[in-house]
């Protein structure tokens, strides 16, 4: 494909190995280049050809390097312009993120300054800046940008071995002036400082805003279909052909790459020994790396001078019998006219034991460009399942699906992976695969596939830290919109994995491995929020019997008498099985108004649109709304078995071995929408009413619907908590911040499904 690219548009290719560093990479783009004047941007950069040109003129006149303003392009049509750096090296090496990463260079000044340096990571342009500003030939232009780049694309930040790198090269520079050191970052962090609370307060707003426009946009649908209109807007949609036909790669990498790449990484440990990959050998080097100890690439194509065996796939004759430890079949088994027989030919050239690690596209554009013969299938998860085990026994199989509604959409309109977020690339709904991965492990003779293997899933990877898990209720309700239920039989099983794969320890014991500066590799910690009844029920029994801790996090505004929680009786109220008035008239709100509920769809829409709007909102007008639906539905009586613990069901809980209680607020309030002085009462009014009930200190908090700004961890600091957890989908690692703890939601789903997603999310 690379190749192909190449000769339409003339350009020079030039491949480099996974893994080398930035100013490496630089180095042989450079290198390879033929002209006097180098343009170097990144990976999905809009170049402003009348600024290069302005550059380039800079450059041929004797500048070492010119650069203009880097504009950051925003949705709906918005942009920010990325500041630019002052001239000195002072000023480069205090600031090192200012430095644009696109800017034309002249080859006498590199060939001067000897290239990029390899050897500081990420900061090789930092450092060629700082050496070309002492030969006096970098010139800063503040006009029109010269890139415009999307916001999606990366831009990590330097390592601290980078930034060590680059500040004892150039110590000379720093020691020369260290009062102007100690100025500059004073005044960066001033900056910072000054700029942070009105982007916190525009951020509240916008978020508030989204959430009015919400309830809006449900109200003006319900009067669209009313109409007999439709509410679909399809906008740049409504096309009869796609945005791209190349891929994706013409706008940067295909949405399905990182799908592929994340399959390969979860089962990098397979790519070792001797390896077969199909067209190139790209991916053996990435995911093998010193664990190959031979690399093959097989083609049907003569023409690829890459090509170690020319074979068919279909009938491998020039490939040995039992010779690969690994086989990477990616994307190509959809254009073979008989897939089994390909899987049989893949089957027989493993090593018994050996792996083949394969992808099938289940949503994708048909590959025309090899002739009206040359693209015959797509597969779902089930479908790739059913081919594979045609040949390896069903015990040996993995397969994982990934993609969603968004991504498949993306996908066929050409789009590139940067214009999606990473939620929206890692979002899978079952129903709208983009990819299907299957691992495959041929058996050792005579020795059943289960018998042989250890569990691919028991234990962490190496050095991949730890985790804390989020359950909120242990029940099978007949409804569970917001997915907060686990089934008892389900927790059951998952508790049983965890117990066998993991070291589960209470909360206190990780957050005393982290002040010990240790790597928590391997345990985890079970947390309950909100505290509902079957958390005492149903939870802690299974819990007890299988002597696993937990910390149940309880939010204290029911403690007093049985209540319910707003959500709960939003959807009770919204989604029952009743007859309901046609709308609900919200004339409290701000603007008032008047949603539909006359159709279970409408309901559907309505309950929506509200639960976005009152999970920010203040206490005052959250009761208020949840008021009004309740006089709207006629009050109905609240079940039982759904409600928060009281006061003494709370002292039962805690009263059990290995479990503990932490504070989740006194009502549940998103914390960064709320007043500062609403933020420090809701989290000392539910430590000293926990502290209270219990009769000893409490020492842990939950943010609640994981919500957390900077007011909120001084809060749980300042009433003397020792440790805080989020909702931030991530591994606990050594060094986390004990009061911005990451935890990972667990949801209904059978419990090899839980080891799956640990296993990928702790990788």
């Amino acid at each position: 494909m690379i190749d192909g690219l190449a000769r339409r548009h003339g350009a020079r290719v030039v491949l480099a190995a996974d893994g080398i560093s930035d100013g490496a990479m630089r180095n042989l783009g450079v290198r390879a280049a033929r002209n006097d004047v180098v343009v170097l941007v990144e990976s999905g950069d809009r170049v402003d050809a009348s600024v290069l040109s302005a550059l380039c003129a800079r450059v041929r006149a004797g500048a070492a390097l010119a650069a203009a303003p880097i504009r950051i392009e925003r949705p709906f049509g918005a942009a920010h312009v990325l500041p630019l750096p002052d001239a000195a090296p002072l000023a480069l090496l205090t600031h090192p993120d200012a430095v644009p990463t696109a800017f034309v260079l002249s080859r006498r000044a590199f060939d001067a300054v000897s290239g990029f340096d390899e050897g500081v990571g990420g900061l090789a342009d930092v450092d060629l800046w700082v050496r070309a500003l002492a030969k006096g030939g970098v010139e800063i232009a503040s006009g029109a940008p010269l890139v415009t780049r999307p916001l999606g694309l990366p831009m990590p930040a330097p390592s601290a071995a980078a930034l060590d790198a680059l500040y004892r090269k150039h110590a000379a520079v720093l020691e020369a002036d260290p009062a102007g050191v100690l100025a500059a970052l004073e005044r960066h962090m001033e900056a910072l400082g000054t700029a942070h609370a009105p982007e916190t307060a525009r951020r509240a707003k916008a978020i508030a805003e989204l959430a009015a426009l919400d309830v809006e946009i449900a109200a003006l649908e319900g009067e669209l279909r009313s109409l007999g209109r439709h509410g679909v807007d399809w906008g740049d949609l409504r096309r009869l052909s796609p945005v791209s036909r190349e891929w994706g790669y013409d706008r940067g990498t295909p949405v399905d790459r990182p799908y592929i790449e994340a399959f390969l990484a979860a089962h990098a440990e397979d790519v070792r020994g001797i390896v077969l990959e199909v067209q190139e050998a790209d991916y053996t080097v990435r995911f093998g790396g010193a664990n190959v100890e031979r690399s093959e690439i097989v083609d049907v194509d003569d023409s690829n001078p890459r090509a170690t065996v020319l074979a068919d796939l279909r009938h491998a004759d020039a490939l040995s019998s039992e010779a690969y430890d690994c086989f990477i079949l990616t994307q190509t088994l959809h254009v073979v006219g008989d897939v089994r027989q390909a899987l049989a030919e893949a089957y027989r050239v493993l090593k018994p034991g050996g792996v083949l690690l394969a992808t099938f596209p289940s949503a994708s554009r048909v590959s025309v460009e090899y002739g009206p013969e040359g693209d015959f299938w797509r597969v779902t998860e089930a479908g790739a399942r059913e081919l594979v085990r045609s040949v390896f026994p069903a015990d040996a199989i993995a397969v994982h699906a990934y993609g969603n509604v968004m991504a498949t959409t993306a996908f066929l309109h050409g789009l590139g992976a940067h214009e999606l977020t990473h939620d929206e690339l890692a979002a899978y709904d079952p129903f709208f695969p983009v990819l299907i991965g299957v691992r495959a492990r041929k058996p050792h003779a005579g020795v059943p596939e289960a018998a042989r293997a250890p569990a691919p899933r028991a234990g962490l990877p190496r050095a991949s830290g730890g985790a804390v898990l989020l359950y909120h209720r242990v029940a099978d309700p007949a409804r569970d919109v917001h997915g907060l239920c686990v089934p008892p039989a389900q927790f059951r099983a998952q508790l049983e994995m965890l117990r066998a794969a993991y070291e589960v320890v209470p909360l206190a014991e990780l957050r005393r491995w982290i002040d010990a500066g240790r790597d928590p590799a391997g345990l985890v910690a079970l947390t309950f929020d909100d505290g509902y009844l079957d958390n005492l029920a149903l939870a802690s029994p299974v819990l007890a019997e299988m002597e696993l801790p937990a910390t149940f996090f309880v939010t204290t505004e029911h403690l007093d008498r049985p209540g319910e929680f707003w959500w709960d009786t939003l959807e009770r109220l919204l989604l029952a099985d009743r007859p309901l008035p046609p709308a609900i008239d919200l004339n409290g709100s701000h603007p008032p108004m008047r949603l539909d509920t006359s159709t279970a769809d409408a309901r559907r829409e309505t309950h929506a649109a509200l639960h976005r709007r009152l999970v920010g909102a203040a206490l005052e007008d959250r009761r208020a709304a949840i008021e009004t639906i309740l006089e709207w539905s006629g009050r109905p009586a609240a079940p039982v078995t759904a409600r928060p613990l009281l006061a003494a069901e709370v002292r039962e809980l805690a009263a059990r071995p290995g479990h503990e209680i932490g504070c989740h607020g006194a009502h549940h309030l998103a914390l960064t929408f709320q007043p500062d002085d609403v933020v420090r009462r809701e989290v000392e009014d539910a430590s000293r009413i926990l502290a209270d009930t219990l009769g000893r200190e409490v020492t842990a908090f939950a943010y609640p619907y994981g919500d957390v700004g900077d007011t909120a961890v001084e809060a749980v600091r300042g009433a003397g908590l020792a440790m805080a957890v989020t909702c931030v989908e991530e591994p606990v690692l050594r060094g986390a911040d004990p009061l911005r703890l990451p935890r990972i939601e667990v949801k209904a789903g059978p419990a090899d499904a839980l080891a799956e997603r640990l296993w990928r999310r702790l990788r």
